[in-house]
């Protein structure tokens, strides 16, 4: 008996499945063809022992699957003529994008940007300025050496005039 039991209700959730899955989960639709389906059983089985035949389709009211019940305006058809285009293929997706090569830009001095002449991705060849550096620094290094030079110089030209008095 409970094996009995335990098939009935199997066969009844089954059911239950089958139909929600039919009407890809919507509960109302499947109440509603569950009911639909009933109500035929029961009319026609009436009809059997009543010696009646069973109702007729009425003409629009084909036995459909799914969602149709066969009512409703029939819809129109229309063809149209076929056509050769280009279809563009769009593919988006998740991902890193990585350059084919990397390029690490080195100062050659130290110092300071005040000026960025390039945009990241732009295009450079070699000898391109890409960045201008503060030159203030530079420039007193270089007036520091100019002075050391000319100092330099200046010992030379007394070495030299000693050498000579010297000889």
């Amino acid at each position: 008996m409970k094996r009995l039991a335990l098939i009935l209700v199997a066969i009844v959730a089954a059911g239950v499945f089958f139909l929600l899955f039919r009407h890809d989960g919507n509960v109302a639709a499947a109440w509603a063809s569950i009911s639909e389906q009933v109500a035929d059983a029961s009319t026609k089985t009436i009809g059997r022992f009543a010696g009646s035949r069973a109702p007729a389709e009425q003409p629009g009211q084909a036995a459909g699957r799914g969602r149709n019940t066969g009512q409703g305006a029939p819809v129109p058809v229309i063809t149209a003529a076929a056509e050769q285009q280009d279809l563009p293929v769009v593919r988006t997706s998740v991902g890193w994008i990585e350059p084919i090569a990397t390029v690490t830009v080195r100062a050659r001095i130290d110092g300071q940007i005040i000026a960025q002449r390039v945009k990241d991705g732009d295009m450079v060849k070699a000898g391109d300025v890409l960045f201008r550096l503060d030159d203030r620094e530079i420039q007193a290094q270089i007036a520091r050496d100019q002075a050391s030079l000319d100092r330099d110089k200046a010992t030379l030209v007394k070495a030299q005039a000693d050498l000579k008095r010297s000889q």
